[in-house]
């Protein structure tokens, strides 16, 4: 798969990278010209130019362009994956997919129909720590798990970073340690502008969410406590606290491997794969942000 990227900024920049270093980057667009001047230099990349901009950014018929990587305001997910849908191209999109479940829900069945990948930058879930601690519980029954992403100062994004940054993780995450087709319900959301707090059952399982920004600490901490004993992973190595004793996980993947880059090459190596529970993570995210909204009134 050759591959286009959509957005030089901030994550869009560290896309660029990964995606250089696997191969398979083509061409980068911002609508910075500077930034996409930069990002083609560095990568020894053909600069596009703004008058692309009606042509899907000069790739529309192209061969040698096979998926899209989108990283631009979460409020252009949508309309560009869309766009890039409808020239049969797969998509990566950095997380949320979009800001509303409809929107979602298109997306979904265009995808389907076409056979096309649709991915989302969750890049927490391809943590090689978090994968071997979500294998070594999927055969237990898990009460409760909690997810806590503090950031030290506030994540690119402003006001909108917790929403659309800190929280999809821990939703994604939440997600994907539940019973497939868990039911879901909000029981109660705290915070203010810098904290979202939230209390949900995903099944029977019990998910308590706290992200923070300005927090003092850089934390990324999920702890799930089931029927064989209590697992944590701390963003580093997880770890198992048995009925046998503390024991170490060891996990499918080198413990070391950088999660983006994981993410990336699994994009590359699966065309047509869409990612499971997107609609879920969607419409669990709006929900609980929605009720944020309200107590930071």
């Amino acid at each position: 798969m050759r591959v286009a990227l959509i957005g030089a900024g901030y994550w869009g920049s560290k896309l660029a990278k990964k995606l250089h270093q696997l191969g398979v980057l083509v061409s980068v667009f911002d609508m910075n010209i500077k930034a996409t001047r930069q990002a083609s230099e560095d990568f020894g990349l053909r600069l596009l130019h703004k008058d692309d901009q009606v042509n899907l950014f000069g790739l529309r018929g192209e061969d040698d362009v096979d998926g899209i990587v989108i990283a631009t305001p979460p409020d252009l997910h949508y309309f560009l994956a869309k766009c890039a849908f409808t020239i049969d191209k797969n998509v990566l999109v950095e997380k949320p997919l979009c800001t509303s479940v409809w929107q979602a829900r298109e997306l979904l069945v265009i995808a389907e129909n076409a056979k096309l990948s649709l991915r989302v930058d969750h890049t927490h879930l391809y943590a090689p720590g978090l994968r071997a601690m979500l294998d070594a519980i999927k055969e237990y029954r898990i009460d409760k798990l909690s997810a806590t992403f503090l950031n030290e100062a506030g994540a690119p994004g402003g006001t909108r970073s917790l929403e659309y940054a800190a929280l999809p993780h821990a939703v994604s995450i939440a997600c994907a340690a539940a019973p497939p087709g868990s039911e879901v319900s909000v029981i109660e959301v705290l915070g203010h502008r810098e904290a979202i707090k939230a209390k949900l059952l995903l099944g029977n399982m019990l998910v308590v969410l706290n992200t923070e920004d300005y927090a003092g600490v850089h934390v990324r901490q999920v702890v799930a406590e089931t029927n064989s004993g209590i697992y944590t992973f701390d963003g580093d190595k997880p770890f198992g606290f048995t009925h046998e004793g503390c024991v170490s996980i060891v996990g499918r993947e080198d413990m070391s491997i950088d999660p983006l880059y994981l993410v990336c090459k699994s994009f590359i190596d699966n065309p047509g794969f869409i990612d499971p529970n997107l609609e879920q993570i969607v419409e669990l995210t709006e929900a609980i942000a929605k009720r944020w909204r309200k107590t930071c009134k």
